[in-house]
């Protein structure tokens, strides 16, 4: 069995939970939750397994060879897995959920809107606000909304979502106090 485990990080008990359970073999984002280089990955498992797929790399110039990242992406990756190893979780978790409910204060006092934080959902990366539109909603739809913030400088990128017309706004690349920026900018579009 092969688990695609892309967007399963953190936690760190991740990296070896999907084996202990009986996989094969498990993916990883070297991105992602990881934060390494995007082009990255890690493929853990059965040291048999794990052989057959080195044949698809250097020198073989079989169907991996497009696919080959460099030594430069390599050294980012392992850099990025022992930070990852060795960050508080738990705290930064805690600090993307208090940023999330910064933003989602900020705007569930506007008529037609349904605004959430989910967390623990395994398309997030962590706490993430979700906003979802009534039917009764009758301003700017979530693309305008979207490309409205975009515009703005700061310029302020927002995920479209796991639902049509909904918008998802995740802290995790936020710097402390930009939860607050997001804030006013989402709250100043959403009421114009």
């Amino acid at each position: 069995m092969i688990v695609d485990a892309a967007v399963m990080l953190p936690p760190v008990s991740s990296l070896t939970s999907y084996i202990k359970q009986g996989a094969d073999l498990v993916t990883f984002s070297g991105g992602k939750g990881l934060r390494g280089p995007q082009s990255t990955g890690i493929l853990c498992g059965r040291a048999d397994l794990i052989k057959a797929a080195q044949l698809n790399m250097s020198p073989n110039h079989g169907i991996g060879r497009p696919a080959k990242v460099c030594k430069e992406e390599i050294a980012g990756l392992i850099a990025a897995l022992d930070l990852f190893v060795k960050t508080d979780h738990e705290a930064e978790w805690a600090s993307w959920r208090t940023s999330s409910e910064v933003i989602a204060s900020s705007i569930r006092d506007i008529a037609g809107l349904k605004v959430k934080i989910e967390d623990n959902d395994p398309n997030r990366q962590g706490p993430a606000v979700a906003i979802y539109f009534n039917d009764n909603w009758n301003r700017a739809d979530a693309e305008t909304i979207m490309q409205r913030l975009a515009a703005r400088k700061p310029s302020i990128r927002v995920g479209s979502g796991n639902y049509a017309g909904e918008i998802f706004i995740t802290p995790v690349t936020l710097k402390d106090g930009e939860e607050y920026i997001v804030a006013r900018a989402l709250r100043e579009i959403l009421l114009s």
